[in-house]
C-alpha cells in the first residue's frame, strides 16, 4: 500500500514535469520572440535617430547647394553610427528643395535561430526640407558689398575688401561715396547699434528692394571689435580656415556671414538712401588698422539667387530646414 502510493506521487510529479515543460516551450519562444523583437527596434530607432540628424543637416545647404547637401547629410550618417555601406540612397528631390536618405541594417538574431529565422532587417527613411520663413531676411551684417545693376561680379573663393579707408596710393582716398566707407546704420546710426549688428546680425527684417541708411564715418573701434570678436570665436571652435569655399566651411561659424548686395551709386553722407540688389555669404577674415589704412577683408563663396527658387521667394533666411519624413 506505501510502495503504491510512493510510485503514485512520483508518476504524478513526473507528468507535472512534463506539463511544465510542454508549457515552458512556448513561453521561452514568446520571451525570446520579444528579446529579438526588441533588439531590431532597437536597432531601428539607432538608425532613424541618425538619418534624421543627417537629412536636417543636409538640408540647411538646401536649394542653392544640393551636392553640399548630400556630403553633408553622409558625413554626418557616419557619425551617428551608420557605416557608408547601410546607406541605401541620399538624394535631392529635383526641385531642390528636400532631401531623403534610405538606410538598413541587418540585425542578427539570437533566440529565434532555434527556430531557423538567422536575422532581420530594419529600412528607416529620413526626409528633410527647407520651409519658408516669413520673418524674411534677418541676421545681416552691417556692412555692405557693392552691386549696381550692371557691375555685381564677385569670384567664389576670392578675398576682398568690403570696407576701405585711407590713401589709394594714387593721390585719392577709399571710399563709395562722400563720408561713405560701405558700413551701414541698420536699425538706428552710432557705433553701439553698429557693434551689435556686426557681433550678433541685424534682428530686422530687409528684402531685395528695400533702401536703406549709410553709417558715415569709420566706427573704427566697434568694427575691430566686432570682427574679432567673430574671427577668434570661430577660430577657437573650428580652427583657422584655408582657401575657404562654401563646401568646405563649417555651416556653423561665427565668420560665415550674409551680406547685403547694396548700390552705392551717388551715396553722400548720413542721408543716403541705398537700395539692396541681394545677398551674398561672406567668410569674414579680418579687420586690419594701420595708421590711416583701414580694411575689412572677407572671401566672397556667393550669391543667395532669387531665380533658383521660388517666385515668391526673395529674401537671404527665408529657409529653414525641417524634418518632412
Amino acid at each position: 500500500m506505501f510502495g503504491t502510493t510512493l510510485r503514485a506521487k512520483a508518476s504524478t510529479r513526473g507528468q507535472i514535469a512534463v506539463v511544465m515543460l510542454v508549457a515552458m516551450l512556448p513561453l521561452l519562444s514568446l520571451i525570446g520572440l520579444g528579446a529579438d523583437i526588441g533588439l531590431l527596434y532597437l536597432h531601428w530607432g539607432i538608425l532613424q535617430k541618425a538619418a534624421d540628424a543627417a537629412v536636417l543637416a543636409g538640408a540647411g545647404y538646401l536649394p542653392n547647394h544640393p551636392s553640399t547637401a548630400q556630403t553633408t547629410a553622409s558625413a554626418y550618417a557616419t557619425k551617428n553610427g551608420l557605416r557608408t555601406n547601410e546607406i541605401t540612397s541620399n538624394t535631392v528631390a529635383a526641385d531642390n528643395m528636400s532631401i531623403t536618405m534610405t538606410t538598413s541594417r541587418t540585425v542578427p538574431y539570437y533566440f529565434l535561430q532555434l527556430v531557423g529565422v538567422r536575422s532581420g532587417t530594419v529600412k528607416p527613411i529620413a526626409k528633410a526640407g527647407i520651409q519658408q520663413d516669413t520673418e524674411q531676411a534677418r541676421g545681416l551684417i552691417p556692412v555692405g558689398l557693392p552691386c549696381t545693376s550692371t557691375n555685381c561680379n564677385y569670384t567664389a573663393g576670392t578675398l576682398y575688401h568690403l570696407v576701405q579707408a585711407g590713401t589709394n596710393g594714387n593721390g585719392g582716398s577709399w571710399n563709395v561715396g562722400p563720408g561713405n566707407w560701405g558700413r551701414l546704420a541698420l536699425g538706428a546710426s552710432g557705433g553701439t547699434q553698429f557693434l551689435n549688428n556686426l557681433i550678433n546680425g541685424y534682428q530686422g527684417s530687409i528684402n531685395v528692394g528695400d533702401s536703406i541708411s549709410a553709417e558715415t564715418g569709420q566706427v573704427n573701434g566697434p568694427t575691430s571689435t566686432g570682427v574679432d570678436d567673430r574671427v577668434n570665436t570661430g577660430i577657437a571652435v573650428n580652427g583657422t580656415v584655408t582657401n575657404p569655399t562654401l563646401a568646405t566651411v563649417p555651416a556653423y561659424d561665427p565668420r560665415l556671414v550674409a551680406v547685403p548686395l547694396i548700390d552705392f551709386t551717388g551715396a553722400t553722407g548720413s542721408s543716403a538712401q541705398l537700395p539692396v540688389m541681394g545677398f551674398a555669404l561672406m567668410w569674414l577674415q579680418s579687420y586690419t588698422s594701420k595708421g590711416a589704412n583701414k580694411t575689412l577683408d572677407a572671401y566672397f563663396l556667393g550669391t543667395v539667387p532669387i531665380t533658383s527658387v521660388p517666385s515668391t521667394v526673395n529674401t537671404f533666411g527665408q529657409f529653414h530646414p525641417i524634418l518632412l519624413q
